[in-house]
């Protein structure tokens, strides 16, 4: 019997979010959690790591800069506890580069993921986002991962602006509003030339998932839901690396030019407390 594949989700977040960031965040997890076990293969062992602290509210571009230290540095323990891959579970892939560069498993982007097998799907697709503030970023990911060829040439990437007040409802019940302000936008970028839709949300995608919306409307366009891609994106990756020893190009952008000893001391004034390269305590 083959041992399990470790893939652990580091999540955006600490485990418990203040009410007053995003209300009714506590009812998200009971349903996500189930979700990503639901998701995973047999032979996945999938673990949730959540972050040591968190400025929670990563729609601001400084704001975000702070939680990434936290993402990385969760990254990096997890390959050290034995993880064989890492999903950040963001849309906005935050970090990314950053932990590719810290460790030497696969680290995995949901919306790199999505793209990507949007790319296998149909001629163009198109993003929408639930947040305006969210759009210039997602442009610039389209153009830095190369993919403006394969999103539609106008405004590839929308917006439908979700309530915060309702932030838990884009799992718990998104047809109440997330559907059918999405599905607006949505028919907006079929009209323009989509042929693929992906929802950029790691909450939304399963929500819709378990509310049985799988494409847009009554189109043939189907939706992706960037959860699942990146889960399976993790188990190919981890798969491709025991069967052919495919792993991350250490060649030049992702080599980390120091040593793992001096990493682990430049990062010790970030924290209060002591990193060390044989210890997660």
């Amino acid at each position: 019997m083959s041992k399990k594949k470790k893939i652990v989700w580091v999540d955006l977040y600490t485990e418990s979010i203040p009410a007053e960031v995003y209300p009714g965040a506590d009812k998200i997890w009971p349903v996500m959690g189930k979700y990503l076990q639901d998701i995973a293969r047999e032979d996945t062992e999938l673990s949730v790591k959540f972050l040591k602290r968190s400025p929670y509210y990563v729609a601001s571009s400084y704001v975000e800069l702070l939680n990434n230290i936290e993402i990385v540095d969760a990254v990096i323990e997890a390959e050290r506890e034995g993880a064989d891959a890492v999903i950040i579970g963001c849309a906005g892939d935050p970090a990314l580069r950053q932990a590719r560069e810290t460790v030497n498993i696969p680290v995995i982007g949901l919306l790199e993921s999505s793209m990507h097998i949007a790319a296998t799907l149909g001629h163009k697709f198109a993003v929408v986002v639930p947040w305006e503030k969210l759009l210039p970023e997602v442009d610039e990911i389209i153009r830095r991962y190369g993919m403006q060829d394969l999103a539609i040439s106008n405004r590839p990437a929308r917006s439908f602006n979700v309530s915060f007040e309702s932030f838990e409802e884009q799992i718990t019940n998104p047809r109440k509003q997330e559907i059918p302000a999405f599905e607006t936008e949505a028919l907006k970028c079929i009209a323009d030339g989509a042929e693929v839709i992906i929802p950029a949300c790691a909450y939304l995608g399963p929500g819709m998932v378990l509310a049985g919306y799988r494409k847009v409307g009554d189109t043939e366009v189907p939706v992706i839901d960037i959860t699942s891609a990146g889960v399976k994106m993790a188990e190919a990756m981890v798969e491709l690396r025991e069967l052919t020893g495919l792993s991350t190009s250490k060649h030049r952008f992702y080599r980390m030019p120091v040593s793992q000893e001096l990493l682990d001391k430049y990062r010790a004034p970030f924290y209060a407390r002591a990193v060390s390269s044989g210890s997660t305590d």
